[in-house]
Parts: C-alpha cells; sequence; structure tokens
C-alpha cells in the first residue's frame, strides 16, 4: 500500500519525487539546447517575423497620423482600413499599394504617383488630383465626380468599370466592355456664360 501524507492545501504521496515547475522548465530547455530542437528556433523565428510585422504596422499608423506625407515612399503596401482624410500626399509614392476603400475626401495627390495602386470603391471627393499618375491603377466603382483638376488622359491609362462615377465634365464611350474613351463633355447651357 502507499503512505500518503495530508496537509491544508494537497495530497502529497510519500516518497514521490516532487520537483518544481521551474526545475521542469530549466531541465526542458537545457535538453532542447543540447538536441538543437528546431522547433525552438521555429518559435524564435515566428516570433522575430510576427514582431517584425507589428513595428511596420505601427510606422504606417504612426505615418498615416500625420497631415503630411509629401514624398513619402508608400509603394507596395496594403493601406486598408488607414485614415488618409485630408492628408498631403503631394509627390508621394504609392505605386502599386492596395488603397481599396479608403476614404481619400479633401487629400493632395499633386503628382503623386498611383500606378497600378487598387483605388476601387475610394472616395475622392475635393481630392487634388494635378498631374497624379494613375497609369493602370485600379478605378471600378469609385467617387471621381467631385475629384479636383483631374484631366481625361489621366483616366485614359487607369482602370475603370461602368460604375466608376466620373466628374459631370467628363463622358466616357465604352468601345468593348474594357475598353474605353474619356473625353471633355460639352458645357451645359445653363453655365454657358
Amino acid at each position: 500500500m502507499t503512505d500518503y501524507s495530508f496537509s491544508r492545501k494537497k495530497i502529497v504521496r510519500k516518497g514521490s519525487n516532487r520537483r518544481s515547475s521551474y526545475s521542469r522548465i530549466s531541465e526542458r530547455r537545457q535538453s532542447d539546447r543540447r538536441r538543437g530542437d528546431r522547433n525552438t528556433s521555429d518559435r524564435r523565428t515566428a516570433h522575430r517575423r510576427s514582431e517584425e510585422r507589428r513595428q511596420s504596422s505601427r510606422r504606417i499608423n504612426k505615418a498615416t497620423s500625420k497631415t503630411d506625407l509629401t514624398g513619402r515612399d508608400l509603394s507596395d503596401l496594403n493601406l486598408c482600413g488607414k485614415n488618409f482624410r485630408g492628408v498631403d500626399l503631394t509627390d508621394a509614392d504609392l505605386s502599386y499599394s492596395i488603397l481599396n476603400g479608403l476614404d481619400l475626401r479633401n487629400t493632395i495627390l499633386k503628382n503623386t504617383n498611383l500606378m497600378g495602386a487598387d483605388l476601387s470603391w475610394t472616395d475622392f471627393a475635393g481630392a487634388d488630383l494635378t498631374g497624379a499618375d494613375l497609369m493602370d491603377a485600379n478605378l471600378a466603382e469609385a467617387d471621381l465626380r467631385y475629384a479636383k483638376n483631374l484631366c481625361c488622359e489621366q483616366l485614359q491609362g487607369a482602370m475603370i468599370n461602368q460604375k466608376t462615377l466620373l466628374p459631370e465634365d467628363m463622358g466616357v464611350t465604352w468601345v468593348t466592355a474594357t475598353q474605353f474613351e474619356v473625353k471633355k463633355s460639352p458645357q451645359h447651357p445653363s453655365t454657358q456664360g
């Protein structure tokens, strides 16, 4: 029969090998080091990568909280969910970035490189697009009705669909389902002076 001693906190079998949890963890770490355990190094690598992602995200959040991002390189980034409303992005590089669904109202995009950027479902009301490069930018279902200084040549190289909202002074002629021509619409008789 086994002898048991009773204490207030727990029942302990007499003669049992009672090691502290600290010593068991210490022994496990030592055996991992001796074996060169891959799991340990994989865990360290995964931790380092997740920490790098967190720091990168912090840098982007810090950058978008400022109102002046003039000349910044924000290319090839997923910036969905960031707040760019009213931000100055003059001469910034946003090429090939994912910006779909952003609120770019009152944003200054003068000479901004938006080449190949995904701008679908984006609101450009009051945004200044003077000289912005929209070549191969995805503007599917974007709202450009109230964008400032947008010209036909900028849209000619972009990708739009029939749900893209354009300014009143621009007209689109669809040649095929994907090919189109953008031209200035004739002035309305009520607006002529």
